[in-house]
């Protein structure tokens, strides 16, 4: 569960560190989100009914994810049924009616098999679902060349380079 912590060196943090989910949310941490608690801290760790009505009741929590959901894009690896747990399931019911008229769009990654269905799934969501492969170990390279390209496009260029490759890149 703190594998990513393990590769980056990063901080694990859940959802009751309201405090550094606020600052994660903003962008002024770099730490690992689990939202669903971390083994570490058992206190932190949603696994039944009781612990659900934890996290939904939470209001910064709830807030905070909401906001989120709203004003940024989000890339939704390795959910498999967990977007339809009590927690998900009532962020993406109330982002239904609230945000029906935003542009953005969040996206899902799934194995190619798994495509129609979770695009039915995903219907009148501002969820995309993208396949990264047919199989499971097609994630990784997928991810990084996935960071690749989101690492290319944070290099400061001057602004006729940044002009030729965003003309590159429009379809």
């Amino acid at each position: 569960e703190t594998l990513i912590e393990q590769f980056s060196g990063r901080t694990a943090i859940t959802w009751k560190d309201r405090n550094l989910v606020s600052q994660f949310f903003r962008g002024n941490i770099g730490h690992v989100l689990h939202l669903h608690g971390c083994y570490r801290n058992p206190e932190t760790v949603i696994l039944d009914a009781r612990s659900y009505e934890d996290i939904c009741r939470d209001e910064s929590t709830q807030t905070e994810l909401r906001a989120e959901l709203a004003r940024s894009t989000l890339l939704f690896i390795g959910c498999g049924d967990g977007l339809s747990d009590p927690n998900f399931g009532n962020l993406l019911k109330w982002s239904r009616t609230a945000l029906a008229q935003r542009q953005h769009t969040h996206y899902r990654l799934v194995r190619e098999s798994e495509l129609h269905t979770v695009a039915l799934e995903c219907q009148g969501l501002l969820i995309q679902p993208i396949s990264y492969g047919a199989n499971y170990t097609d994630l990784g390279p997928f991810l990084a060349a996935l960071a690749e390209r989101v690492k290319r496009r944070r290099i400061p260029v001057d602004q006729l380079e940044a002009l030729a490759r965003g003309q590159a890149e429009y379809r």
